[in-house]
């Protein structure tokens, strides 16, 4: 304690220790990855209507899937681009759990009709993994969770994508549309590369064309916007969470925070006196 200028990526677990130390401050910084539940939308998958999806969406309260110490700096998410960046829909917020709702969606669905349904995810999302299972058990959806090392389940995901799937992605030049051409393009020429949900919709893949070969930045926050609320009526995915990244600093120091998660000396100086 007391030998370092910062610490990145500190334990959550452990702020209200930190936080009555004076040989440290902490900070949270938002990070651009949201975290999200991703769904096999094509046939003989379970969530292949999406009248199960939603009704799954309906049946989550985001904030809570966190551990309590966490919930304060992080943000529920309805959407998959972060404020800040460009495409983001400014104004909205997630719809509160609604079981009702739920139970009835899944009612008329038909599910889950007798599968054996199974949530995996990286052991880097175990806790909010484990928190989403027993939030579905207590709608009624039983699902086993499936918790791989984080090396596995990205293998797992490229080669042999399971039916629902707990990650996150982030757009990483601070566009929207890394998230749309990466993961929800039709793959083909380049794009949908990490399209796993075997979702496909020719009016999303055109917007997002648009928007690629438009230079005027209001055209192209609205084809954004408009492939952003088709995903939402479509439901391929779930956006869940922002989760913040904690950083104990040393009080004297100030620090310009960034988004994408790395620490340079150069954004360290003294704090003004």
């Amino acid at each position: 304690m007391g030998h370092a200028d910062v610490v990145s990526r500190f334990p959550y677990e452990m702020a209200g220790w930190a936080a009555r130390l004076h040989s440290m401050k902490l900070v949270s910084v938002p990070g651009l990855g949201v975290t999200l539940l991703g769904f096999a939308v094509r046939p003989p998958s379970p969530y292949a209507d999406p009248r199960v999806r939603k009704g799954i969406a309906a049946a989550i309260d985001r904030i809570r899937l966190l551990p309590e110490e966490e919930r304060k700096p992080s943000i529920p998410m309805d959407q998959f681009a972060p404020a800040g960046v460009f495409g983001h829909i400014s104004g909205t917020s997630p719809a509160p759990p609604n079981l009702a709702e739920s139970a009835r969606l899944l009612a008329e669905a038909g599910f889950p009709g007798g599968r054996q349904l199974r949530l995996t995810f990286a052991d880097t999302h175990a806790d909010v993994g484990r928190a989403l299972v027993k939030q579905l058990e207590a709608a009624g959806i039983r699902i086993a969770p499936e918790p791989l090392p984080q090396p596995d389940f990205y293998a797992r995901f490229a080669a042999d994508p399971p039916d629902l799937f707990l990650m996150s992605w982030a757009a990483g030049t601070g566009d929207g549309s890394d998230v749309l051409e990466a993961l929800f393009h039709t793959p083909a020429g380049g794009l949908g590369t990490a399209n796993r949900f075997g979702y496909s919709r020719p009016e999303l893949d055109a917007l997002v064309a648009r928007a690629a070969r438009t230079l005027d930045p209001a055209a192209r926050r609205d084809a954004l916007w408009a492939a952003f609320r088709l995903l939402a009526e479509d439901t391929p995915a779930i956006p869940l969470l922002l989760r913040s990244s904690l950083y104990a600093i040393r009080p004297d120091l100030e620090w310009t925070q960034s988004r994408n998660r790395r620490t340079r000396a150069v954004d360290l100086r003294p704090a003004r006196r």
